[in-house]
């Protein structure tokens, strides 16, 4: 190989071997680098606004009945029994009532109501004098007594019909356990509404049948009422 040929081939070798050497060791430095796809946090606003929505929601719910009540001037107690002599349906109330119920934990702790039964009136005094005075006897017994023992709210705590209710039904002063389903509902005021009607046998509380043998009544009978509670 002549001098010339073997100085072209060394000029290439060292051209390969900077190229090589600049590739490996300072190329890099300079290159731009591709970073990994970075997730974007994983948020869902709809989804965290409704449950904090229905957090607070459930939260003041929780609060809605909670709490001591007492019986306002709206509410009455009242009775509802057939006269089979005439296929009569007779029907009594008052508004004299009073009483309280504490609540928690999403139940009636305790609920305590009276009214007065010589203060039950219809719009025919015969029947009043006869009912009330002749078979009721208000005039010795003049108070109606009911409490209730166990009640379970509803989740939504609002509005709902027929909760199941337990508890006791006093008349003549004869206390009976009663079972009855309730309604109730928050109004626009705060206060509690509660209809409940319970029946009844005349002849559990000894209530004879009228002395007129052209009158009679038939043993089963309500008892109604609509309770407004505001808050104490």
């Amino acid at each position: 190989m002549s001098r010339n040929s073997l100085l072209a081939v060394l000029s290439i070798a060292v051209v390969v071997a900077v190229s090589l050497f600049f590739w490996y060791n300072v190329a890099p430095s300079t290159k731009s680098v591709l970073q990994p796809p970075v997730l974007a946090p994983l948020t869902t606003p709809t989804t965290l606004d409704s449950t904090n929505d229905f957090i607070q929601e459930f939260a003041e719910a929780e609060t809605l009945f909670n709490g001591d009540w007492t019986v306002t001037a709206e509410s009455f107690l009242g009775y509802r029994v057939t006269q089979t002599s005439g296929n009569t349906e007779v029907t009594g109330r008052t508004t004299k009532l009073a009483g309280s119920a504490t609540i928690g934990n999403n139940e009636v702790q305790e609920a305590q109501f009276s009214a007065q039964v010589d203060s039950m009136t219809t719009d025919d005094d015969g029947l009043d004098a006869i009912f009330l005075q002749e078979m009721v006897q208000a005039e010795n017994f003049p108070d109606v007594a009911l409490t209730i023992t166990s009640m379970e709210l509803p989740d939504d705590k609002k509005r709902a019909e027929g909760l199941l209710a337990a508890g006791t039904l006093t008349l003549r002063d004869i206390t009976r356990e009663a079972a009855f389903t309730v309604d109730t509902q928050i109004g626009d005021d705060g206060n509690i509404e509660l209809v409940a009607i319970i029946e009844i046998l005349l002849s559990d509380y000894e209530i004879s049948q009228p002395v007129d043998p052209l009158v009679s009544y038939e043993d089963k009978a309500q008892i109604e009422t609509r309770l407004f509670l505001e808050r104490i």
